[in-house]
């Protein structure tokens, strides 16, 4: 039963104080057998010998007195006593003085009672005891007057009457030796209940602790005892409440890291020894485009290209390994959109407390971005350097040009010619001052003002288009200019003929199989603020933004001209006007060829283009940098045209 279970400090216990008991019971009752025994046996011998003597005595007075009658009546009584089994009155010769009636016996003496009769010339001075050939205790005493011999008594005891105080005493002592042992139980009881019962409630909460460490049911402990196991009991309560503090504080950690892990701006992840995703951040799942379930239990060759896999399995070989501690390589992956990535991976070990490599952890920094701006910078500088040879060049051609234009003047002027001649020296003055002009332009483009003046906006927009004159001629783009009158500001110039090159050369980019541009200029003002200034409108009819890239047009180094494109134009052009306190708002129509090769746009019709529509306050560079941030307005990007 559960109560009393083998091995238990209970079951123990009660067993350790049965045996015990036992032990002692058996010891003490074997003592007390001995010694009462012993008390019996000589209080047998004394009784029988006190009774042979009163015998013989009374034999005595009757056998001198002649009178043997009176032997019969003290022989029945003293045989009437349960101690005493026969009595026997014989002569010294050992014939029987009495007839044989009930418990007198007068048969002929047995061969251990012959035994005892004393040999000739010997006297038998006190009564003997000794065991008679029924194994019982017998007594005999002479029968004396003076020196003479006149018989003997005997006396043989009743066995049964030893055996009943010997039962008796053997009961006593059972019954002493079964009360001691239920004694010594129900003390072994009470003992094992005031240890067990702390350790059975500290066993209980334990196995609560195992089955859940966050459990609060049952504690502090309740215990009443104040032994040595109330002790361990309430010593457990500051153990489970010291274990609740450092969990409590263990766990405050861990959520710490977990948010250092999920928050962080680098992808975090820890490998197997197979190589398998066990752990990763969403910051490497969000970079990477892949779910961050489908990452765990995958390995580097089901997610990544082959041989992207087995750099990385051969790296991890060597940091489980123990050759490297650290090891740091770039990877070039594809991610789940198959859009190329870049990271910078650092691979490190992570040890158990048995300083053995459990896992690999890679520190992963995402330097796509980077490697896009790098390759984005080294674009700028070829261009930059290309610009500069250009105007270089522009500078050198003008010199002669100038050159030429005048020999060309005095020819016409002081050599005779007929009029073919002329013609043809016109032409060639005409083309010449073309050539200078675009000339000029280009320097405009590498010398641009530095401080703010006033400019004529409509020339700064006729400037860039002559100067891509032969794109809109190749192109057969259809050029629709409305200037207004008074179209001066107050600007940076070169500043302004930046932002007009920047959407003029999209504007033809988009229009790559012909249609029209507008370029319009005049006077307007804010439709927030009021506030007058010039506004500027660049429309095509090319092919439009898509509505996915249009919300990204003004990002740094975002571009979908992957060849010649540097994603900067219209990051320059929005930080220009900025700086003017303008605005600049785009709304846009794109359209995609079916696979018919008709086209198709959200609107249902077939017309797709551009519109960018600028304004400049006036004054707008001068004005101060408080009233500048409140002027400044984000670019607008609507779905449509209108």
């Amino acid at each position: 039963m559960a109560w009393f279970r083998y091995r238990t400090i209970r079951s123990q216990l009660t067993i350790g104080f049965i045996v015990l008991e036992l032990a002692f019971t058996v010891c003490f009752s074997l003592l007390i057998l001995e010694t009462e025994l012993r008390e019996i046996h000589g209080r047998a011998e004394r009784r029988i010998e006190q009774q042979v003597n009163l015998l013989a005595v009374m034999a005595t007075d009757a056998i001198i007195d002649k009178e043997e009658h009176r032997l019969t009546p003290m022989a029945q009584a003293l045989e009437a006593s349960t101690s005493v089994h026969f009595v026997r009155l014989t002569d010294p010769h050992g014939l029987p003085l009495l007839p044989s009636t009930g418990h007198i016996e007068s048969s002929p003496l047995t061969a251990a009672e012959r035994r005892q009769l004393p040999a000739p010339g010997q006297t038998l001075d006190r009564s003997r005891i000794f065991q008679n050939d029924e194994g019982n205790r017998e007594a005999i005493h002479a029968i004396r007057e003076g020196d003479d011999l006149l018989g003997y008594a005997w006396v043989a005891e009743n066995p049964s009457s030893e055996r009943e105080e010997v039962g008796a005493l053997v009961r006593i002592t059972l019954l002493a030796g079964v009360l001691g042992a239920l004694g010594c139980l129900l003390a072994s009881a009470l003992l094992a209940r005031s240890i067990t019962r702390p350790l059975h409630i500290v066993m209980n909460a334990t196995r609560r602790l195992i089955r859940d460490p966050e459990t609060k049911e049952g504690f502090p402990l309740q215990v009443a005892e104040t032994n040595e196991a109330g002790e361990l009991a309430q010593a457990f309560n500051l153990l489970v409440l010291s274990m609740a503090e450092q969990r409590s504080g263990l766990n405050d950690t861990l959520a710490l890291l977990d948010s250092m892990l999920a928050h962080a701006p680098i992808g975090f992840a820890f490998l197997d020894r197979q190589g398998r995703f066990i752990r990763v951040n969403n910051f490497l799942a969000t970079g990477m485009r892949i779910e961050l379930t489908t990452f765990l239990g995958q390995t580097a060759g089901e997610l990544f290209g082959a041989s992207e896999a087995k750099m990385i399995e051969s790296r991890l070989a060597a940091v489980f390994g123990g050759a490297r501690a650290v090891d740091t390589l770039e990877l070039q992956v594809t991610d789940g959109k198959g859009d190329a990535r870049s990271w910078l991976v650092n691979l490190y070990p992570v040890k158990s407390g048995q300083q053995e490599i459990r896992w690999v952890g890679a520190v992963m920094i995402d330097t796509t971005e980077r490697r896009r701006s790098e390759e984005t910078l080294r674009r700028t500088e070829k261009l930059a350097a290309a610009g500069q040879l250009a105007a270089s060049i522009a500078h050198e051609i003008n010199n002669p040009l100038e050159a030429v234009t005048n020999l060309l003047f005095l020819l016409r002027t002081q050599v005779p010619r007929d009029s073919e001649a002329m013609r043809f020296t016109e032409m060639a003055q005409h083309e010449l001052a073309r050539v200078s002009e675009i000339a000029q332009q280009t320097l405009r483009f590498y010398r641009p003002s530095t401080s703010p003046s006033v400019a004529n906006v409509a020339e700064i927009l006729d400037s860039i288009l002559t100067l891509h004159s032969g794109r809109i001629h190749t192109l057969r783009v259809d050029v629709l200019r409305r200037y207004r009158d008074h179209v001066d500001l107050y600007c940076l110039s070169g500043a302004l003929r930046q932002v007009f090159a920047n959407l003029i050369t999209n504007a033809l980019d988009a229009l790559n199989g012909g249609g029209r541009l507008l370029v319009r200029a005049g006077r307007s003002h804010c439709w927030k603020t009021g506030s007058p200034g010039v506004r500027v409108v660049v429309a095509d009819t090319g092919t439009g933004i898509p509505d996915e890239v249009r919300g990204r047009i003004f990002e740094p180094f975002f571009t979908t001209k992957l060849a010649t494109g540097t994603g900067l134009g219209l990051w320059v052009t929005h930080d220009i006007m900025d700086k003017h306190k303008g605005s600049i708002e785009v709304r846009s129509r794109s359209h995609q060829a079916g696979a018919d090769g008709s086209s198709t746009s959200g609107s249902g019709t077939n017309s797709s283009g551009t519109v960018f529509m600028l304004f400049f306050p006036d004054y707008g560079v001068a004005q101060p940098t408080v009233m500048a941030a409140e002027q400044s307005t984000a670019p607008v990007v609507s779905e449509q045209l209108a």
